[in-house]
């Protein structure tokens, strides 16, 4: 009990609130100079991938504006005798507004992931279905790639939303919160289908035939794998599997737990700030033309600095 004491006094409030302020600060910055990547270090060959990766840095800047900077909401328990309240304590918003600051959080959260799906379904289509490739590239694909990229918010956030009482949500075991449990779980199966299926048609195609396809064409497709692969592999370990084992320990778990329970959503809440600048290094990681151009201006400031230091050192 020392110890979650200790832990619980180090990730309270004030601290846990500061900490999601600086991160989301940085990450804002760092999904700025991400966008100046994307816009002006792409290849031809990326036109449309660049699209997804724009909207995806625009969905890591409504994250990190709204859980760090706009609502800076802080986690707190309340042990019921049935069940655990969940409140998100929001310091700038109240009422109506924070509610909507959650709803448009939830939205673009869910986006980070049916964002990297669709990326990797554009990257089949391009090496393994050339009929869904044209389709792909006509503006009739838009809001079907819009559709796709809310459907689990339209499903998943009106559950949420049942087990809600302003920013307090009722976790216990009675038919809502296990239901928005069911949906969270069914989600992630057929995510998890999907990943799999389409990870296997890439992979299988392109050990066996590379024929028809160019130098460029192929490096754009293992990017994409490269990306889907590290990104959602980050945001299993990271948030989606703390996420369900703190649900189900929410619910099912002992009224006596609640240091446990509070230390583990602080802990959760606290790798939420930093995910999105986690997904955007990984981005800039492991995409060539982004890597080459920051390593280039890494090298230019070093050299601006080097003279200075010599300089410096001589004095």
């Amino acid at each position: 009990m020392d110890f979650l004491a200790d832990s619980h006094a180090l990730i309270n409030a004030s601290s846990l609130r500061l900490a999601c302020h600086i991160v989301s600060g940085i990450d804002l910055i760092l999904e700025i100079y991400f966008l100046y990547l994307v816009l002006n270090k792409s290849t031809p060959e990326m036109q449309v991938y660049r699209i997804f990766l724009i909207v995806g840095s625009l969905s890591n800047v409504f994250v990190s504006s709204v859980v760090g900077v706009v609502a800076a909401y802080v986690p707190v328990l309340e042990q019921l005798s049935h069940g655990v309240y969940v409140c998100f304590v929001s310091k700038y918003l109240y009422g109506t507004w924070s509610v909507v600051a959650y709803v448009v959080y939830s939205v673009f959260m869910l986006l980070q992931l049916q964002i990297p799906l669709a990326m990797l379904f554009y990257a089949t289509a391009v090496v393994c279905w050339p009929k869904v490739y044209e389709f792909y590239m006509t503006p009739k694909m838009i809001p079907l790639i819009v559709g796709f990229c809310i459907l689990p918010s339209c499903i998943l956030l009106p559950l949420a939303l049942r087990t809600q009482v302003e920013m307090c949500f009722w976790f216990d075991a009675h038919l809502p919160a296990l239901t928005f449990l069911g949906a969270l779980v069914g989600y992630g199966i057929c995510f998890t289908i999907a990943a799999v299926f389409l990870l296997t048609m890439l992979i299988t195609f392109l050990k066996n035939t590379r024929a028809n396809l160019s130098k460029a064409t192929i490096r754009l497709v293992k990017t994409i794998v490269y990306n889907f692969s590290i990104s959602i592999g980050t945001l299993l370990i990271m948030y989606i599997g703390p996420l369900i084992f703190l649900t189900f320990f929410l619910v099912l778990g002992d009224a006596g737990d609640l240091e446990y329970k509070q230390l583990g959503l602080s802990i959760l809440f606290l790798n939420l700030c930093y995910y999105s600048s986690v997904g955007t290094i990984v981005n800039i990681a492991i995409t060539k033309p982004y890597r080459r151009a920051f390593m280039r201006q890494v090298r230019f400031v070093t050299m601006k600095i080097s003279p200075t230091q010599t300089l410096s050192t001589s004095t």
